[in-house]
């Protein structure tokens, strides 16, 4: 006997069991799925409005993670634009977890350099590949003396 597909919001809720996603990336893992753009809409509010689907909340624990990783603050709301989060929403979330966690960029790049063992050149690209601007890495790695 042949399964039946799962209802939108059924697919959603598993979704978000695995994970927590933003609306953004639960719209494209419904449509994937091959659900109709109503059907998706529809399981999206029910989900939000259940409390399953918090777009501030997620947000934040993901900028704290990014900080926890010793990301910088432009690294970090650069990813959650790339997760569909809107601009203030980013604002937000990146300020709140920057004050939770007294992230500062400068001292995130220097414990990246010295938890990686890095100098020179390498500290250099990889800070940059991390978001941290080229001035904060210059002072950080010492590359104008």
């Amino acid at each position: 006997m042949a399964r039946s597909k799962p209802t939108a919001e059924q697919q959603a809720t598993a979704l978000l069991k695995v994970r927590e996603r933003t609306e953004y990336e639960l719209r494209q893992g419904l449509a994937t799925r091959g659900y109709a753009e109503a059907d998706a809409e529809a399981a999206i509010s029910r989900m939000r409005a259940l409390g399953y689907l918090d777009e501030q909340r997620t947000a934040q624990a993901r900028a704290r993670r990014g900080f926890e990783e010793h990301r910088a603050v432009a690294d970090v709301a650069a990813r959650l634009a790339r997760s569909g989060v809107e601009e203030g929403v980013i604002a937000q979330a990146v300020k709140a977890a920057a004050v939770e966690s007294g992230h500062s960029d400068e001292a995130a790049a220097r414990a990246l350099v010295v938890k990686r063992r890095l100098s020179g050149q390498k500290a250099a690209r990889f800070l940059a590949s991390r978001g941290f601007e080229e001035d904060l890495i210059r002072k950080v790695v010492g590359l104008d003396e």
